[in-house]
């Protein structure tokens, strides 16, 4: 029968890990929950403030013909994946994060759980 090795596969630790990824969770929470997104889909490097939506929704649309046309189409297939590909950086590159306004204290034990956490996981991954 094996011994029984703590977090990481090294001896001890395996309390500290469960507390600190419990606090490094409920920080990460904390500071989410403050968090508010906006959106609106637009690629500001194409030098315009215009979306590009249409133009690369065809592309995509276009590879889907070629696709469901012939199953293995290498253009279709590279029409698909580049037109999913801009639209997922088109959305993600759009959003806008800000930080809901909150008082020191909560600051302080957001980040706090957060990096405590993240240092006490660290901790328990070294052999004690």
């Amino acid at each position: 029968m094996s011994k029984f090795e703590g977090a990481g596969g090294t001896p001890g630790g395996i309390g500290e890990f469960i507390m600190g990824v419990l606090m490094s969770c409920g920080g990460a929470y904390m500071v989410m929950n403050q968090v508010s997104i906006h959106a609106g889909f637009y690629f500001p490097y194409f030098g315009s403030s215009r979306s590009p939506f249409g133009p690369i929704f065809t592309v995509f649309l276009l590879g889907l013909f070629f696709v469901f046309l012939n199953g293995k189409s290498r253009i279709g297939w590279f029409m698909v994946a580049a037109g999913m590909a801009l639209l997922f950086f088109g959305i993600l590159n759009s959003l806008e994060l800000y930080y809901r306004p909150t008082n020191m204290l909560n600051t302080v034990i957001m980040f706090g759980l957060l990096f405590g956490g993240l240092g006490l996981i660290v901790r328990a991954l070294k052999p004690h």
